[in-house]
Parts: structure tokens; C-alpha cells; sequence
């Protein structure tokens, strides 16, 4: 990535496992990126061109996906107790935690177990209670167990099936080939048993009565455009977003017109402005 200046190994334990990684551009006060299922930090790369002018651009990856070796059985209390541990030892000033659909849940959940921590919070394409969208009465116990029967499909599919299953929800997530491809990619080269259980750990939560405990501002960002088919439109992804964040009422609520679920790549500019209008 352009104008990196440092990358710092996090480890998060005394065997020295490596739950995430750091990228760093730019100066200024701190936007921390947290990345979606999958995905390597570089999935903000053309956002954070525009923001490093005036931030220092903090990149986080995570071991598992894109490519990045697995550093044991999937924990994300350890993912995110390393980011809180680089926050304290690095001591950014006034961060904003940005974080994309599975980084949107990570990052919620930092948010609130961990309130003083971030000056703002940045959600983008994510929600509290995924499974509720579309089944506001889902209960708990059935949430789990339809988290448990989708992790077991991803860890038992074939290679090949599993490869046509994430290239036909890029059609409806990613606007352009070449960039739907490197996500394709990306999640090809991920460790199946830490996609399997991140995916289950954001689907079987339910964070809407734990954000109510954040403190920080919070700026969400929605999409709709390619999942019509499935019930989105904008006026239900307004009406979803205010419903799940009840709990923060203040909270700043957008919805592209024209970027599908990887709003970074779709509509780097919008995004990017959207978030340097907001931690200003």
C-alpha cells in the first residue's frame, strides 16, 4: 500500500502468535479499519488514499483470511484483545474505529466492552442481529442454531462448491470484476475453520441491547443495491438500520444509492468523505 511507513506484528501471547497484523500510512489523528469475512486490510486501500492526507491510516489484518496463516484454532476474543492492546501501546490520538460488515461486528463489540477506548465509531455494511433482518422474532436459541447449521455447511463443502457459492454472492456484493475477483480470491485463500467460526460468532450474536452501551458517536453507513432480489430496498435498509440501533439513537445513519455491500470498493470516494466529514 502506498506511503505504508511501518508494519508491526501483534502478538497476543507469550508463544508468540500473531492474531493480527498492522498496516500504517499517513498522519494525523487515527482511523483504525477493521476488515470484512475474509478479506485482507488492502480492501481499503483506495479510501484510504484519500484519507492519509490528513490521518494516519490504521490497517488491521487478520490472521486467517486473505492468505494470512492461521496462527492456531479461530479466537476473536484474542483478535480484539489485540487491537485494544495496540490502541493502549500505541497510543493513537482520538482514534475512530472503522469496521466492515464482519469488522462492523468486531467493532461494535469493541465499541461497547471497551467505551472510552474510541473517540467514533464507524459501521459500515453491518448490523447487531444479522439473522433479525429478515426474521424480526428470531429468538436467541434459533439464531445460534442457524449460525451452527451455516458453519457446518461451510466447513463440509467441497472446494469447488464452495468456490461457486462465494462467486455468486459477489455478483450481488462487489460492482466490478476485477475487484469481485481479488475478493474471490481473498476468500479462497482463507483458512475455512476461521471464516467458518467468524461467520458463526457474527450470526449467532446479538449486540442490540450491547450497543447500547457505546458512549462514542457512531456514523453507519448501508447499502441495498444488488440485493434486490432478496427484499432490499432503500426504504427497508433505513428501516432496519434505525430498528437495529435503537439502542443509540443519536447515531448517524447513510445509505448509498449506488455502492453494493463492499462499499470501499464500489464507492471509495463517497465513503471516504462521508468519514473524514464525520471525525472531524
Amino acid at each position: 500500500m502506498k506511503n505504508a511507513i511501518a508494519i508491526v506484528a501483534l502478538a497476543a501471547s507469550l508463544a508468540g502468535a500473531q492474531p493480527i497484523s498492522i498496516s500504517k500510512s499517513g498522519q494525523g489523528p487515527a482511523l483504525v479499519f477493521l476488515p470484512g469475512l475474509g478479506c485482507r486490510a488492502e480492501v481499503w486501500r483506495a479510501a484510504v488514499e484519500r484519507l492519509s492526507k490528513r490521518h494516519l491510516c490504521v490497517l488491521v489484518s487478520i490472521a486467517g483470511f486473505g492468505g494470512l496463516p492461521a496462527d492456531g484454532p479461530p479466537d476473536f476474543e484474542r483478535v480484539k484483545n489485540a487491537i485494544v492492546d495496540a490502541a493502549v501501546r500505541e497510543k493513537w490520538s482520538s482514534p475512530v474505529l472503522v469496521g466492515h460488515s464482519f469488522g462492523g461486528f468486531l467493532a461494535l463489540s469493541l465499541a461497547a466492552s471497551h467505551p472510552d477506548l474510541f473517540a467514533k465509531l464507524v459501521i459500515v455494511d453491518a448490523y447487531p442481529f444479522p439473522l433479525g433482518l429478515m426474521q424480526p422474532n428470531l429468538s436467541p436459541d434459533s439464531a445460534r442454531q442457524q449460525a451452527l447449521a451455516l458453519k457446518g455447511m461451510t466447513l463440509g463443502q467441497t472446494d469447488s462448491a464452495f468456490r461457486q457459492q462465494q462467486a455468486l454472492m459477489l455478483q450481488m456484493s462487489v460492482s466490478g470484476e476485477a475487484q469481485a475477483k481479488t475478493v474471490l480470491e481473498w476468500m479462497l485463500a482463507s483458512d475455512r475453520a476461521t471464516l467458518a467460526q467468524a461467520q458463526y460468532e457474527m450470526l449467532s450474536s446479538d449486540l442490540r441491547a450491547e450497543a447500547g452501551r457505546i458512549t462514542a458517536p457512531v456514523l453507519v453507513l448501508g447499502s441495498w443495491v444488488g440485493r434486490e432480489r432478496l427484499g432490499f430496498t432503500r426504504e427497508k435498509v433505513e428501516q432496519w438500520l434505525k430498528q437495529q440501533y435503537r439502542a443509540l439513537p443519536r447515531a448517524a445513519i447513510a445509505v448509498s444509492d449506488h455502492a453494493r455491500h463492499f462499499v470501499m470498493l464500489d464507492d471509495p470516494a463517497w465513503l471516504a468523505d462521508r468519514i473524514a466529514r464525520f471525525s472531524e
